[in-house]
């Protein structure tokens, strides 16, 4: 099953951010990544009023549930000084969001999945592109490629020099 997950930080070293939420990911009890793509600088799109992004995606193999997963990455949110309690779209040291579990489709009030925004997310479809863009999103029934050449986000995101290597 591919599991995807998207992550994201404009506070503190980003990029250093990235890189220990992969690392705690990773780290997971039957747990791996497959896939890293490449990080992206991206503008806030909802609230403007905040620093830039650092984003990517991931593919992982897991033995977790969707649910299991979710309270598992708040708690990696959390410990890296994320405030959950407060709203969302403030600035933060890291977002970590499942983008898609396979073909699973759930929406529960605790976990939608595929995730709702990812076709109006260029910051998203972008680095997922990068590493799966056959990857038909269950529920639109199209490619992140074809996502990603239709979406009205038209914000303009650019390729970093920062990596975060497979750790696998």
């Amino acid at each position: 099953m591919r599991i995807f997950l998207g992550l994201g930080s404009n506070m503190g070293d980003r990029h250093n951010h990235l890189i220990l939420g992969c690392e705690l990911i990773s780290d997971l009890s039957d747990t791996s990544i497959q896939y890293t793509s490449p990080v992206y600088k991206t503008p806030p799109l909802y609230n403007t009023q905040q620093s830039s992004f650092l984003n990517m995606v991931i593919e992982i193999a897991t033995k977790f549930s969707p649910h299991e997963l979710i309270a598992i990455i708040k708690d990696i949110e959390a410990n890296l000084g994320r405030d959950i309690e407060n709203g969302h779209n403030l600035p933060r040291p890291l977002d970590i969001d499942i983008l898609a579990y396979g073909t699973v489709q759930i929406s529960d009030g605790k976990l939608t999945l595929p995730h709702p925004g990812i076709f109006e997310r260029k910051f998203v479809l972008q680095p997922w592109s990068d590493i799966a863009e056959d990857f038909i999103l269950v529920g639109m029934n199209e490619s992140i490629k074809f996502l990603l050449q239709n979406t009205s986000d038209k914000s303009d995101i650019t390729l970093t020099q920062f990596t975060v290597e497979n750790l696998t």
